[in-house]
């Protein structure tokens, strides 16, 4: 988890503690106001990153998604290898058609994924084509707590 949140702090440009008596990175100003009001123990965890559950200083109850250091290098490296299998195996049976597509929808899917403000554009999007139905909701985005594009 402390990588984790090393990557939590360096995203968001912080240079205290993540919560009252939490993590605090080295050479960090221990003193310095906390990022969180709360951050709690780890909710979920996946291949591509992991999730908090924290609360704002403004009494947002929020999840924090975090991506594993150089997922998307190894994205795209696994990505190689499979297309380039792929195209071995086309050219080996003479297939007609190309298998290999498959592997390139599912890159362009996985990499979609790790574009957390992409995600967070289209949940707005929804909301909005959804506001007469009050019913429906998605996560709010919060800007001062997401990292940089990219």
């Amino acid at each position: 988890d402390d990588e984790a949140y090393q990557i939590i702090l360096e995203d968001l440009n912080h240079d205290g503690p993540l919560s009252p008596g939490g993590y605090v990175a080295q050479g960090a100003d221990a003193s310095a106001k906390p990022l969180f009001q709360e951050f709690g123990a780890r909710a979920a965890s996946a291949s591509l990153g992991q999730v908090y559950r924290a609360k704002t200083w403004e009494g947002n109850d929020v999840a924090v998604k975090v991506q594993r250091s150089g997922v998307a290098r190894q994205v795209v490296l696994d990505w190689q290898c499979i297309k380039t299998s792929l195209d071995v195996t086309n050219a080996l049976l003479k297939n007609s058609d190309d298998i290999s597509l498959i592997a390139d929808e599912a890159i362009k899917g996985i990499m979609e994924e790790l574009d957390y403000h992409r995600e967070a554009k289209n949940a707005l999007l929804f909301l909005d084509n959804h506001k007469d139905q009050p019913w429906i909701t998605a996560p709010t985005f919060l800007p001062n707590y997401t990292g940089p594009e990219g």
